[in-house]
């Protein structure tokens, strides 16, 4: 680029309207006088900047707060932080679509003013991926400006307004051309050397590592990280790390047929884990050509020493059999065959006494994917719910409480008499009742007016103050609906 084209480019820059496309919405800048009212903040280009290698961008001080990249488990999220670039001439870049994050909000308050919390442990400030945001794998002169925003809620309603805090100038940068050797050389390095730390892995390392996808050893590398937590937990998300979380949601940016073909390897190999289970889950389209094998390999797993190993695979066992997520045909052999392997395991994985098989072990029963299968399964949900209680903490009986909600699913009559009694009774181990706490609206919902004589009886009888109000609530709800 010689002084005149330099001169040229300058004031194309300055006289021309410039455009963005920024998290998918496109936004106008015009060429206007500099507002004092903003904070104004210098802005640097890691060089080199090769194509097709990560190219990042950094501000040189907080104005007005700090950037904490990445913002959330979708990589091309950059929080209240807009960037926009555009080549030489004036052509504006498009940004790239952002990925479907998976993961709940970061941990800690989110104000109604303020959505620009950091997703993960303490990260560098003002850092940010522009290889990640828009297409730089070819060479040339680029120009790029960083605004800072406040996002808050107006007028009550869940609707965003944005607010400009401080924005750079146009900085004027080059990216140099790389060579395939070049990228390939980078690349071995990085795979050389994985750190461990969530910091070291969500700061730098993974969010670089991703200017090289669709490679196969990046994709695998995501893969492992998603299988860097093991454990087995109780709730609807499970309990993994942020850079897991990251490292499952930038799957998206590889071919589907090639991340498909690796998981199902992998579970293969090693079984599922929380976090891989629910992945598949929420992917179910992706997986669904798939999901006899997926069952198939899963179902030696409920085999494993390892309780988490069996939990895990029960999760995913659940998540696949269930109908709204996956299409079955009514007499499916695979789900057959899968049903009558969980039964006969059942008994031994009752026997363990692990709340997180029991958990996993009550929502699968609780399906009641094969009809035939139901008495059986209702055998196994009471071995759980009747256990001999042991006194320690309440959350350790999340299995016992689950069953007692899958026991309602299968709505069986000859069930409601014991289930309604347990309304009455009281548990030592179950000190505030939490373990009944759904229970009363789950028989109205499913017994309908059969159930009503015993949250009568729940409502006078029980020794929980928490399950004779929900009795309570329930049975009035009930008088007020309109007679038919």
């Amino acid at each position: 680029m010689n002084k005149l084209d330099t001169v040229k480019f300058a004031l194309i820059a300055s006289l021309t309207a410039s455009y963005a496309l920024v998290n998918g919405t496109v936004a106008s800048f015009s060429a206007e006088p500099a507002q004092t009212a903003l904070q104004n903040f210098r802005i640097t280009v890691d060089q080199p900047a090769s194509a097709g290698l990560p190219v990042w961008i950094r501000g040189e001080r907080d104005a007005p707060r700090p950037a904490h990249y990445p913002y959330s488990d979708d990589p091309r999220d950059f929080g209240n932080n807009l960037v926009e670039m555009r080549r030489f001439e004036n052509h504006p870049l498009a940004a790239l679509h952002s990925c479907r994050a998976i993961a709940v909000a970061p941990s800690g308050p989110v104000s109604g003013e303020d959505f620009d919390q950091p997703f993960g442990p303490r990260l560098p400030k003002n850092c940010l991926p522009l290889h990640l945001e828009f297409p730089l794998d070819k060479p040339g002169v680029y120009q790029v400006r960083w605004t800072k925003v406040r996002k808050s809620l107006t007028g009550g309603a869940i609707k965003e307004k944005e607010t400009v805090l401080a924005r750079s100038n146009w900085l004027t940068f080059t990216i140099k051309a790389s060579t395939g050797e070049e990228r390939k050389i980078w690349l071995k390095k990085k795979l050389a050397n994985i750190p461990t730390s969530e910091k070291d892995l969500l700061s730098q390392y993974l969010p670089s590592l991703l200017s090289a996808a669709p490679d196969q050893a990046v994709l695998q590398v995501l893969v492992r990280q998603i299988y860097a937590h093991d454990g087995a937990g109780h709730g609807a998300v499970p309990n993994a790390g942020p850079a897991s979380y990251y490292a499952a949601t930038s799957l998206e940016l590889f071919n589907q047929r090639d991340s498909t073909s690796l998981i199902l390897n992998t579970i293969r190999q090693r079984g599922a884990n929380e976090l891989m289970a629910y992945y598949i889950s929420w992917n179910a389209p992706q997986f669904e050509n798939v999901k006899e094998q997926l069952v198939t390999e899963t179902l030696p797993f409920l085999h494993a020493r390892d309780n988490n190993k069996v939990s895990n695979s029960l999760t995913l066992l659940y998540y696949l059999a269930n109908r709204k997520k996956f299409h079955w045909p009514a007499d499916s052999s695979t789900l057959i065959a899968a049903d009558k392997c969980v039964l006969a395991a059942g008994p031994s994985l009752v026997a363990r006494h692990s709340q997180a098989i029991d958990h996993a072990l009550a929502q699968y029963l609780g399906l009641g994917t094969v009809k035939q299968s139901r008495a059986q399964a209702r055998v196994l949900l009471w071995k759980i719910v009747e256990r001999p209680e042991v006194i320690q903490p309440e959350s350790s009986e999340a299995g016992r409480e689950q069953a007692i909600i899958c026991l309602s699913w299968l709505g069986d009559p000859a069930d409601l008499p014991k289930l309604g009694g347990l309304l009455s009774k009281n548990r030592k181990s179950d000190k505030s009742g939490h373990q009944l706490s759904n229970l009363p609206y789950q028989l109205k919902l499913v017994y309908g007016a059969q159930a009503i004589p015993y949250l009568k009886k729940g409502l006078t009888d029980s020794p929980y103050p928490s399950v004779r109000t929900e009795c309570r609530y329930v049975l009035e709800t009930d008088e007020q609906q309109p007679t038919k």
